[in-house]
C-alpha cells in the first residue's frame, strides 16, 4: 500500500457515434500519471485526493512506462460487484 505519493489526475472526453447512428456516445478518460519508483499492481483500488476533493478508482490495464513516469487509466469505481 502506497500513500501519499505526488501524482496527476487528468480527464479528456472521447465522443464516438453510435454503431445503431443513433447520435453521439461520450465516454471520459481518466488517466493518473505519477513517478516510475513504485510498482502499481493490477487491480488495484486508488484513491485519489486532489483539490480537496477525494474519489476513488479502479485500475484498468497496464501502465504505460515512460522514461520518467507511468501513466494508468483508471475507471470511477462505482462500488464492489
Amino acid at each position: 500500500m502506497h500513500q501519499g505519493l505526488k501524482c496527476k489526475l487528468s480527464h479528456k472526453n472521447i465522443t464516438t457515434t453510435s454503431p445503431t447512428g443513433a447520435g453521439a456516445i461520450v465516454a471520459q478518460q481518466i488517466k493518473l500519471a505519477l513517478g516510475n519508483e513504485h510498482e502499481i499492481p493490477a487491480g488495484c483500488k486508488i484513491i485519489v485526493t486532489q483539490n480537496g476533493k477525494t474519489a476513488a478508482y479502479i485500475r484498468s490495464g497496464e501502465p504505460a512506462i515512460f522514461i520518467d513516469h507511468q501513466e494508468i487509466v483508471l475507471d470511477l469505481f462505482k462500488g464492489w460487484a
